[in-house]
């Protein structure tokens, strides 16, 4: 189960920072020059992508915590601890409503 966690918050920790990185790379480079298309299609793509991380990880993290929290097991090496597909849907789900609200942002503008 520490290992999971571990794991977890190890995963979290570095899609934040890559995350960062992104928006601070695309900050640079709004302010150079103009790469209104380049925006748009980053955020028109990130909103695609965790659409679709976000379909898979939400079921997959609720069955893993329903199993986690109702079936207990003598030997807890058969099964996996829910901390890596929890801290997958803590990261993706804000950030999908953050690029649905930036893109609905850019649709309202054009």
């Amino acid at each position: 189960r520490k290992q999971e966690l571990i794991t977890g918050a190890t995963f979290f920790v570095s899609m934040l920072m890559i995350f960062g990185l992104h928006q601070f790379a695309l900050n640079r480079l709004e302010k150079k020059s103009q790469t209104s298309w380049l925006k748009k299609g980053y955020t028109f793509v990130s909103l695609i992508l965790y659409s679709i991380v976000g379909v898979i990880i939400i079921p997959t993290s609720i069955y893993q915590l329903t199993t986690h929290l109702l079936y207990r097991v003598n030997d807890v090496t058969l099964y996996d601890a829910p901390a890596t597909t929890l801290s997958i849907l803590i990261l993706t789900l804000p950030l999908w409503i953050f690029f649905l609200v930036k893109t609905t942002k850019m649709k309202d503008e054009d």
